[in-house]
């Protein structure tokens, strides 16, 4: 029975952060386009390694993604890790209340298409109303 609680419980959590979130995007937060200036793609190494009763998961740093790769298959001390990859963009937006422009970075691989990401397109994100450093994904 307590099993059933706390899966009920666990879903009321989930679902008020998601209303919260969902709230504080449409209160505090307005969309505008941004211009990407970057694409940078930067890649980790992981590792699980099992004991007898317990598993370490072992991660990298992010490096440049031909490093990693050349690390993971030439040196003894890290093989068996796989490769993961994280897409940056960096972009400059004009925040909506002074007209000052402004930079920030965020993880996204697709523009709003569905398509890869490149230096050049224009994406939407939010900028928060009182504090034109502060964005989300939209």
């Amino acid at each position: 029975m307590s099993l059933i609680f706390r899966a009920i419980g666990g879903a009321v959590v989930v679902g008020g952060v998601y209303t919260y979130t969902a709230y504080d995007k449409a209160t505090n937060y307005v969309p505008v386009s941004a211009d990407i200036q970057k694409v940078e793609t930067l890649c980790y190494g992981t590792k699980t390694e099992r004991g007898l009763v317990s598993k370490t998961k072992k991660s990298t740093k992010e490096v440049d993604c031909d490093l990693l790769r050349s690390i993971v298959s030439n040196h003894p001390e890290y093989k068996g890790y796989s490769v993961h990859s994280t897409t940056y963009v960096s972009y400059e937006y004009k925040w909506p209340e002074s007209g000052q422009h402004f930079s920030g970075r965020h993880k996204q691989k697709m523009n709003d298409d569905g398509n890869p990401v490149k230096r050049g397109d224009t994406i939407q994100i939010l900028v928060s109303k009182t504090d034109p450093e502060k964005t989300r994904h939209l």
